[in-house]
């Protein structure tokens, strides 16, 4: 597998994003993306898991609890224990997947960002873009 060529364009809200194309043997294109998301509880990370893949925005969610995240919000260092979520999907579906979680996030800014997957197992990329594209709902 080799990494496409990559292009910058604005997203949504006038957010830069950067797109690459990962392609698997055969030729075939698959524009994987890693979702990182932040939740405020294990109860919310679930909520959101279960949100995206009931609607197939996502092939997969790992989720990890007990993170501590330190940030600046309204001018004060603030400290809070979340949930980080790892979706696996393809970037057609960020749209959607993006919008169903701002439907559901109990943050007034919340943290979602998509990170091209540059390279990885042929097999693993190919099922990304299967069970994302099974119902063609991206």
């Amino acid at each position: 597998m080799r990494a496409g060529a990559g292009k910058l364009f604005v997203g949504e809200g006038g957010v830069l994003l950067a797109q690459f194309s990962a392609r698997l043997e055969g030729e075939t294109t698959v524009e994987a993306i890693l979702v990182y998301i932040t939740a405020g509880s294990a109860e919310e990370a679930e909520r959101i898991a279960t949100t995206l893949l009931e609607q197939r925005l996502v092939a997969c969610v790992n989720t990890v609890h007990g993170v501590e995240s330190r940030y600046w919000w309204h001018g004060a260092l603030e400290r809070a224990e979340e949930s980080l979520l790892l979706a696996k999907t393809v970037r057609d579906c960020w749209p959607r997947l993006l919008a169903a979680v701002r439907e559901i996030h109990s943050y007034e800014v919340f943290d979602a960002v998509a990170i091209p997957i540059l390279e990885g197992e042929p097999a693993y990329l190919e099922w990304i873009r299967e069970s994302t594209a099974r119902e063609a709902v991206c």
